[in-house]
């Protein structure tokens, strides 16, 4: 905040100095006008910001609306305040309005950045997970199988701002998908192992006919892999840790594994798929896709991975600027083919700092399976 107020109040003189044209004693009147009505509109900002946060378990739509509301009547307030205090600080020989109206929208201009940047967040802590569909081909899929339904969510990242209320209203859509078999592929909490509670309450809420899984990500060993296993196997999460079930259904089976989190070096592939015959269809879930070179050697059917967050900045024609994988952005979303193997990656339902998607929604992605 004060590197905020300080980089407003080199703006404010800039504005008088250069904007305006003034010096001397009508720029020391100028300066301090713009100083004024610059607390005025922090006045009436303030008791806006703050409902606004007041209601962030609130819906997606009102949290766009209360963020375009309060905007509106702040800039209102600041073109009003500034154009009156700059005419009446300038007298009895102000400029010509031209130039009071180019200091004012100059002023409003700059107020925009962390306006604009305030309400992205908060318009985005509770927006919904968009639902993606996919159809994923398996050479060794068994036939009672094809057309199997997994959803897939990763990288929840629940803190302090997000609520078990707002949490639920990001998955919303996964009660609607009738998915066969959820899995969740790590990062449930960030920063606390507290938050992890409310992440796991939220997950064993999901029912699929051939189950829930999880598997941990490196937030979730950050905070503490003991807790967070406590956290998820207390709410009656199954957690996959180097391990594998088998699935049944129509008389056909299907090996699931889950590795613990590769990105901190915890996985181990061989333990499991201890068990699994030759041949068998495995899908895997890994919190991060750099697990896929050892999945390739091991005739890994399906890969289901997420960590990258699909970048969660993505820049027009740049792409994402950042991916934490050994391999880029390489894998940093979408469904991926390696020779007989596929791997899909998640964007995700959550984000860390700053807290910000751009051109990167949210995803709960549902895998179709096919045999061929």
């Amino acid at each position: 905040m004060i590197i905020l107020a300080a980089i407003r109040i080199a703006v404010d003189a800039l504005v008088a100095r250069f904007v305006l044209g003034v010096r001397g004693r009508a720029f020391r009147r100028a300066f301090g006008a713009i100083l004024a009505a610059d607390v005025v509109v922090a006045l009436i900002a303030s008791p806006l910001i703050f409902w606004m946060a007041s209601r962030s378990a609130g819906s997606a739509t009102h949290r766009l609306y209360a963020t375009l509301a309060a905007g509106a009547v702040v800039l209102l307030a600041m073109l009003l305040v500034w154009e009156g205090a700059i005419w009446l600080a300038l007298r009895p020989s102000p400029p010509s309005r031209r130039r009071v109206g180019a200091a004012a929208t100059t002023l409003l201009l700059a107020g925009l950045v962390p306006i604009g940047a305030a309400g992205m967040v908060r318009a985005q802590l509770n927006a919904p997970a968009r639902v993606t569909t996919w159809e994923v081909r398996l050479p060794n899929l068994p036939p009672a199988l094809d057309g199997l339904q997994v959803a897939c969510v990763g990288d929840l990242h629940v803190h302090r701002r997000v609520t078990p209320a707002a949490l639920r209203a990001r998955l919303r859509a996964l009660s609607t998908v009738r998915a066969d078999l959820i899995l969740f592929v790590g990062d449930y909490a960030s920063g606390d192992a507290r938050y992890e509670y409310p992440a796991a309450q939220v997950i064993a809420e999901q029912h699929a006919p051939l189950g829930v899984y999880a598997v941990l990500g490196n937030h979730d060993r950050w905070v503490g892999e003991e807790r967070s296993l406590r956290a998820l196997r207390g709410a009656g999460v199954r957690v996959l840790v180097n391990e594998s079930v088998l699935l049944r259904r129509d008389g056909d089976t299907l090996h699931l594994a889950g590795v613990n989190d590769p990105y901190t070096g915890a996985d181990d592939l061989e333990g499991a798929l201890a068990g699994v015959p030759a041949g068998a269809c495995v899908i895997l879930m890994s919190h991060s896709p750099d697990i896929i070179a050892q999945a390739k050697q091991r005739d890994v059917a399906l890969v289901i991975a997420g960590h990258t967050h699909g970048g969660q900045i993505n820049l027009p024609l740049l792409g994402p600027p950042v991916v934490l994988s050994q391999y880029g952005s390489k894998y940093a979303w979408g469904l991926f083919r390696e020779g007989g193997m596929a791997m899909f990656v998640t964007r995700g339902a959550g984000e860390i700092f700053p807290y910000v998607r751009l051109n990167c929604p949210r995803e709960i992605a549902v895998l179709t399976l096919r045999r061929g």
